[in-house]
């Protein structure tokens, strides 16, 4: 149980360094709407999409695993990153924001970033489609 969470905790540090970078060293990002479904990254890879997947969506979105939307126009995956307004704070994952709406069809605004095959949203406001 120890090894899970230390490599849970381990992978979401990863990730955010890499969100935190790729956000980081883009040019700029460009302002957006992305409309589509909310899912846990992993399980949507393993699994797919699917009512039956929605509760290991949120399972594995509360346990740290990276969370996204699925672009229902393009099927491309952007990896979801949030900055809380608070000064002095930095990026950290979405999953906080997207919990209330994973395996839901949502509308996102934010900034898209896209590098060699890396789609990232810095998550702005989020609601309901």
């Amino acid at each position: 149980m120890k090894y899970l969470a230390l490599t849970i905790v381990l992978g979401a540090s990863i990730f955010a360094l890499v969100a935190h970078v790729l956000a980081g060293t883009a040019p700029k990002g460009e302002k957006g709407v992305l409309v589509g479904e909310v899912v846990d990254i992993a399980t949507y890879a393993m699994k797919g999409l699917g009512e039956e997947n929605v509760a290991a969506f949120k399972n594995r979105a509360e346990l740290g695993f990276p969370v996204g939307i699925i672009e229902e126009e393009t099927g491309r995956v952007y990896i979801c990153v949030y900055r809380n307004p608070a000064p002095a704070s930095g990026l950290e994952t979405a999953n906080d924001a997207l919990a209330p709406y994973m395996g839901m069809k949502v509308a996102a605004q934010g900034l898209k970033y896209h590098a060699k095959g890396v789609n990232l949203l810095q998550l702005g406001v989020i609601s309901e489609y």
